[in-house]
């Protein structure tokens, strides 16, 4: 049996360092929690200083550090809004409807990988219509109520571990080898006409998105592989 984690601060309370954008989670933490909030990278002298006993990420955009996961082991959870193992990495709706794979909303230890790590809890959610926008608003709404539902199993280490399989793919490993050389083009229609929008009401941020991976593989240099992702 799992022996439940033991807060280190003189308060009594759980001090829980939430990565990420400002969510309803924060306030739901800070009932039972002291919260502290970070967007920016984090090291082990804020965790030390600020005597974390729990991390949680969510829409944090950098990658944690091997030094960190180490001093708070199995203490580091990710939200992830992708059904893992597929779709890791970022824009994961933008890609499971671009490659017509499970959608869904996933809770998940952090290692050394790239949303590798053992899942805690997931659910998948049947999306069937909307826009990248409203897809986008239920997954977060999904993956919230997720996070509540399982929270006080995760913070007393008491929660499943299940190690993830081997065949989810990097979003854009799947794009590539699927959609080819031609891709920016036919990214663009099949977009357009799933989501019934042109090309110019599309968010900058995805046009970006698209423009930079096709670029990138019209370059003689590039090989399609993960460790070149």
């Amino acid at each position: 049996m799992k022996e439940p984690f033991t807060c280190t601060c003189k308060t009594g309370k759980m001090t829980v360092l939430y990565l990420g954008p400002p969510s309803p989670l924060v306030e739901y933490l800070q009932k039972d929690h002291i919260v502290v909030t970070a967007e920016h990278p984090v090291s082990t002298t804020m965790l030390k200083i600020r005597m974390v006993d729990f991390v949680v990420s969510y829409n944090y955009r950098h990658i944690i550090q091997p030094d960190v996961l180490e001093i708070l082991a199995n203490r580091v959870i990710n939200l992830h809004i992708s059904y893992l193992p597929w779709n890791r990495g970022a824009d994961p709706n933008f890609w499971s409807w671009l490659d017509n794979t499970p959608k869904g909303v996933t809770i998940h230890y952090i290692d050394k990988g790239l949303d590798t790590g053992d899942i805690i809890a997931q659910r998948e959610v049947k999306l069937t219509e909307g826009t990248l926008k409203t897809t986008y608003e239920t997954l977060h709404g999904e993956i919230q109520k997720l996070f509540k539902e399982y929270w006080p199993i995760i913070k007393n280490g008491t929660c499943s571990k299940i190690p993830q399989s081997e065949r989810g793919d990097h979003t854009i490993a799947v794009a590539t080898r699927n959609i080819g050389g031609s891709f920016y083009p036919k990214v663009m229609t099949q977009i357009s006409s799933m989501f019934n929008v042109c090309e110019q009401w599309m968010s900058r941020s995805y046009q970006y998105l698209i423009k930079s991976v096709y670029y990138r593989i019209s370059s003689p240099k590039f090989i399609l592989n993960t460790e070149d992702i």
